[in-house]
């Protein structure tokens, strides 16, 4: 591994550990911030029961087995919709991109920005309900109020959008369900709303540096630099969800499929990021190393197949140019 590239990974294992100093320090943000008690989950035993299986029953079987649980939406092929986070605060801000990752990032901005909302005794329509841990009070999921007083929410990775009664969800989402809406300010004015969070995410050091880090840990799994960068993610902060999915990788050895999770996690990731100094895509570092694989991974997400880099090299003509004729025949015919 090359000295730059040692000292942009050293740089990144600073950031992911201050933040989770900080994440220590907001643990117990819901318990101090909120003049309302939760809404409890009820202590019936079906109920139980149920939320205990819903921890590791598959969407379709938990549509079949439960009817009080609907779908509303299922995600379209190679759709990005993030995880409860990623939808819930999307649903709200109607923003077409942002400059975060993941559901952990809007946590944190919700903890260090909550004057967008107010807490309601009560739910309110197109609010946002907020589920948590009964010990430390910690943010475990994130969902929308109907008018009817149902929740719409994203199970994790699932592909489909649940309606559910506001408890009938997996048990590992917690106890406790507080309640909120936009303040009045922003509930008339969408436009201040959007404009104000943009701002404040792009002026946010922590969310600013984790969405960058997920760009450079993509590059340099793109790059074939996965085993030199996983060695050192085992010191980082294992709460972060995309440490998470690092993990998830030495457990699996499949870095298909932590690239998979890396970008359905973090919608807002641009597919066409690059490397500042060449110009590369994540497309390009794949096809000139001959991982086909990787190359079909990443045209499956849109890729710009006709990107070129900093010298005006497109990914099929590096890949020709490496030998790799399958994969540049390939990106040629697409």
């Amino acid at each position: 591994m090359n000295f730059k590239y040692n000292i942009v990974i050293n740089f990144f294992i600073v950031i992911i550990c201050i933040f989770s100093f900080f994440q220590d320090t907001f643990s117990m943000f819901l318990l101090n911030h909120c003049k309302h008690p939760p809404c409890e989950s009820p202590n019936d035993f079906e109920i139980i029961q149920m939320r205990n299986r819903l921890n590791t029953m598959p969407a379709k079987k938990v549509l079949k087995k439960y009817s009080l649980i609907s779908s509303i939406y299922y995600k379209k092929d190679n759709e990005r919709l993030g995880k409860c986070g990623n939808w819930a605060f999307q649903t709200i801000i109607q923003a077409d991109s942002l400059n975060i990752s993941t559901t952990d990032d809007w946590i944190y901005f919700f903890k260090t920005n909550h004057h967008y909302f107010k807490q309601t005794k009560k739910p309110k329509s197109n609010g946002l309900a907020i589920y948590s841990s009964g010990i430390d009070s910690q943010i475990k999921h994130f969902g929308i109020i109907t008018h009817t007083n149902h929740i719409k929410s994203k199970w994790g990775g699932c592909d489909y959008i649940f309606e559910h009664y506001p408890f009938h969800v997996p048990h590992v989402y917690g106890n406790f369900l507080y309640f909120f809406t936009l303040t009045k300010k922003y509930r008339k004015n969408s436009k201040i709303l959007l404009r104000n969070i943009k701002r404040d995410i792009n002026n946010s050091y922590h969310i600013s540096q984790r969405f960058l880090y997920h760009h450079q840990v993509l590059l340099a799994l793109a790059n074939g630099k996965y085993k030199e960068l996983l060695n050192r993610e085992k010191n980082l902060d294992h709460n972060y969800q995309i440490c998470t999915h690092i993990q998830n990788y030495l457990k699996t050895k499949d870095i298909y499929l932590i690239i998979n999770e890396l970008l359905t996690s973090a919608p807002w990731i641009n597919i066409n990021t690059r490397i500042k100094k060449t110009g590369e895509t994540l497309l390009m570092l794949a096809a000139q190393r001959g991982d086909f694989k990787m190359v079909k991974l990443f045209v499956q997400y849109n890729a710009h197949i006709n990107a070129v880099d900093n010298n005006n090299l497109t990914a099929a003509i590096k890949a020709y140019n490496n030998g790799y004729l399958d994969i540049a025949s390939y990106l040629t015919l697409l």
